[in-house]
């Protein structure tokens, strides 16, 4: 379930202080996925930390390496 950003405003009574603040969104899973069968542990991991596409990150390296720019390692961070 996903909640979206909301933005609260909170008025004050002693001095006329006021301001605004912003609750980020939110990601809640209800059940496990009926397509792969993960649990909603691993789901809610795979929202925070996100996943590694190992294909992906290989076929920027080789571009890399035939254009000479390679410098090091590099880590993409997807989220699915």
């Amino acid at each position: 379930m996903y909640i979206p950003q909301e933005i609260k405003e909170r008025k004050g009574t002693w001095g006329g202080r006021s301001g605004r603040r912003t609750i980020p969104e939110k990601y809640s899973v209800l059940s496990p996925c009926p397509k792969c069968g993960k649990s909603e542990k691993e789901i809610e991991k795979a929202f925070r930390e996100g996943s590694i596409d190992k294909e992906k990150e290989e076929k920027i390296l080789q571009r890399l390496k035939e254009q000479g720019l390679f410098s090091g390692e590099i880590v993409t961070k997807i989220k699915n």
